[in-house]
């Protein structure tokens, strides 16, 4: 599906992942109104939206919060990302 660099899928709030099927996305245009789908989108679409308004290189946003990456954080320790092509940095904590 293309939905152009004016719209962007997002999840809506109170679905988990677990349960999310494609059809449970929510179209919002790059001001965060509903365009397609139905429910309020995720809490953080003003932080995706900030990313795409900020690098237009940016296609995907892919926002989690694996076990082991929350684990890190509590233990404060620096988290080393590494790609396959490049070294992606050490990660910071916001508090």
């Amino acid at each position: 599906m293309h939905l152009g660099h004016d719209r962007i899928l997002i999840k809506p709030s109170g679905k988990s992942f677990r349960y999310l099927n494609s059809s449970d996305l929510v179209s919002v245009d790059m001001t965060g109104k509903v365009v397609k789908g139905f429910g309020e989108p995720s809490i953080e679409t003003p932080v995706h939206l900030a990313v795409y308004e900020t690098r237009r290189d940016v296609n995907v946003v892919l926002h989690t919060h694996p076990l082991n990456v929350i684990t890190f954080s509590l233990l404060k320790s620096p988290l080393e990302l590494l790609e396959v092509e490049r070294n992606a940095g050490v990660v910071p904590f916001v508090k």
